[in-house]
C-alpha cells in the first residue's frame, strides 16, 4: 500500500500516467458526474469508432468503449446535416488473446457482439488466411477443434490466377520437450542446440522454399530463418 501512494505521488508530482491509469482515467471520464462536460465534447468530435485486436480488450476498457457508442449510434451527440451515420467497426480473434497480464477478456467479444447484433449489425467471420500454408492451417483446425467447439475452420486464400495464394513446402517438427532432470546441459542450450542442429540439416541439405520474387523454388538460405521465443528473455 505504501509502495502504491509513493508511486502515485511521484507520477503526480513529474506529470507521467502509466497504461492502467489511462484506463482508469478513461473510465472515470465516462462514468462520473464531474466529466459530463468533457463527454459532450468527445461525444461531438467521435462518429466512428474502429477497434483492432478486440481480443485484448478489458472489462474496463469495454466498459468506456459501449459508453462511447451508446451515445453516438443512439444520435443525441452533435450531428451536421451532410455527416454520414455514425459506425462501429470491432474486429477480433480470441485465440490471439495474449494480454491476460492486463486484464484482457476474449470473451468480451462475444459481449459486444451481443451488443452490436442488437443494434442490426453484421457479424462477418473471416476464416481465409492470406498468410499461413495449407499444412499450418490444417495442424491449427484440428487442435483448437478439440478445445473450441466454436472455432471456425480456417482454410487457404485462393490466388486469383487459382490454387494456394501462399505456395512452397511446408513440415511441422515437434521437438522434445527440454526439462532439467534430463540430458548433461542446462535446457536452454539443449533446445538450442537441438534448433540449430535443425536449421544445419536443412541449410546443407538444400531444403527448397518458394521464391516470391524470383516466382520459383530455391535453396533454403540463412535469411530466410526466423526463430521465435515467447519472450525476448527466452
Amino acid at each position: 500500500l505504501e509502495y502504491q501512494i509513493s508511486c502515485s505521488q511521484l507520477k503526480h508530482e513529474e506529470g507521467h500516467l502509466s497504461f492502467v491509469d489511462l484506463i482508469k482515467g478513461g473510465f472515470h471520464l465516462f462514468s462520473h458526474d464531474q466529466a459530463a462536460g468533457a463527454r459532450y465534447l468527445l461525444n461531438r468530435s467521435i462518429r466512428h469508432l474502429l477497434l483492432d485486436e478486440f481480443q485484448d480488450t478489458s472489462v474496463l476498457q469495454w466498459t468506456v468503449f459501449k459508453s462511447m457508442a451508446d451515445e453516438m449510434l443512439a444520435g443525441e451527440g452533435y450531428r451536421s446535416v451532410d455527416e454520414l451515420d455514425p459506425t462501429l467497426f470491432i474486429v477480433g480473434d480470441a485465440k490471439q488473446s495474449i494480454y491476460g497480464f492486463r486484464e484482457a477478456d476474449a470473451e468480451i467479444l462475444d459481449t459486444a457482439a451481443t451488443f452490436m447484433l442488437a443494434r442490426s449489425a453484421l457479424n462477418i467471420e473471416l476464416s481465409s488466411s492470406y498468410r499461413s500454408h495449407l499444412l499450418l492451417l490444417n495442424f491449427v483446425n484440428r487442435i483448437m477443434h478439440e478445445v473450441m467447439e466454436s472455432f471456425p475452420t480456417h482454410v487457404a486464400a485462393q490466388a486469383p490466377s487459382g490454387g494456394p495464394l501462399i505456395k512452397g513446402q511446408a513440415s511441422i517438427l515437434i521437438g522434445p520437450l527440454f526439462k532439467s532432470d534430463e540430458g548433461t546441459g542446462r535446457p536452454i542450450e539443449e533446445e538450442a542446440t537441438f534448433i540449430a542442429s535443425t536449421l544445419h540439416e536443412r541449410l546443407t541439405n538444400g531444403h527448397q522454399v518458394y521464391d516470391q520474387r524470383g516466382r520459383g523454388y530455391r535453396p533454403l538460405r540463412a535469411a530466410d530463418c526466423a526463430i521465435l521465443y515467447r519472450a525476448s528473455t527466452h
